[in-house]
C-alpha cells in the first residue's frame, strides 16, 4: 500500500512539474489593413418633393407675372404658402407631406424670381 501511495504521489508531482507550452501571442493587424466599413446611406425618395417643386414653381411664376402686371408684388406668407400647398394637393394620395414641401419650396422660389426680374 505504502508503495502504492508512493507511485501516486511520485506520479502525482510528475505531472505537476510539467510546463505547459506557453500561449501564442495574439496576432497583431496594422490599423492599414483594417477594413473600414462603408456608410451607405438608405436611398431617399425624391420624386415626390421634385414633382410638387416643378408644380409649385410653374404657380409661382403664374402668380408672380399677375401680381407684377398689377403693383410691386409681396412674397406670400407661410401660412398662405401652405393653403395653397394644401389646395394644390387636393384628394391625390400620391401628393403627400413631401410634395407639399416641394411645391411650398418651388412656388417661392418662381414667384420671387419673376418678382425680383431675374428671368
Amino acid at each position: 500500500m505504502k508503495k502504492l501511495t508512493l507511485f501516486a504521489a511520485t506520479v502525482l508531482l510528475g505531472a505537476c512539474g510539467e510546463k505547459k507550452p506557453a500561449p501564442k501571442a495574439p496576432e497583431l493587424i496594422s490599423a492599414a489593413d483594417l477594413k473600414l466599413p462603408e456608410n451607405v446611406p438608405p436611398p431617399v425618395e425624391t420624386q415626390p418633393f421634385e414633382d410638387g417643386f416643378a408644380t409649385g414653381n410653374t404657380a409661382g411664376e403664374k402668380a408672380g407675372h399677375i401680381r407684377v402686371a398689377r403693383k410691386p408684388p409681396k412674397t406670400p406668407s407661410e401660412a398662405d404658402l401652405e393653403v395653397l400647398a394644401l389646395e394644390a394637393a387636393g384628394v391625390n394620395p400620391d401628393r403627400g407631406a413631401k410634395w407639399q414641401r416641394g411645391f411650398i419650396t418651388g412656388y417661392r422660389d418662381g414667384f420671387e424670381r419673376i418678382a425680383r426680374g431675374l428671368r
